[in-house]
């Protein structure tokens, strides 16, 4: 503020610093030193979310089976830990059935869900 009260743009501090921590709307883009505030197929997977997932699939992802920076598909992570509505929803809108994704439905345990779920990703290879 200027000597008549008046907001001359200049942010305080603290302004400054969480401003710098959000960053402006471009660095919302993934990529190398970007984040996202939209979660990836992968973190909706995880949490089990299929409402979410349907949703976003239903919006159009970019790619489906990409992969994260640790090189796991959300298909591979649904087959890992049993998550049989969304290994079929990932399925239906166009994943890739792998022999990884079938290697991570067992990597777990040999639950019968994990064997349905490598039967069906076994179905679509």
């Amino acid at each position: 503020m200027d000597f008549d009260g008046q907001d001359q743009g200049v942010q305080s501090p603290e302004k400054q610093g969480l401003a710098s921590l959000l960053g402006s709307p471009s660095s919302h883009r993934v990529g190398p030193n970007r984040f996202s505030l939209t979660p990836s197929l992968s973190q909706v997977v995880g949490k089990g979310d299929i409402r979410q997932l349907q949703a976003m699939l239903e919006e159009g992802v970019d790619d489906i089976d990409a992969r994260s920076p640790n090189g796991t598909t959300a298909l591979m992570i649904a087959a890992k830990y049993g998550k049989l509505e969304a290994v079929k929803l990932l399925l239906e809108f166009g994943a890739k059935s792998t022999k990884e994704a079938k290697l991570a439905a067992l990597e777990k345990d040999t639950t019968p869900i994990q064997k349905e779920i490598v039967e069906i990703l076994s179905r679509q290879a």
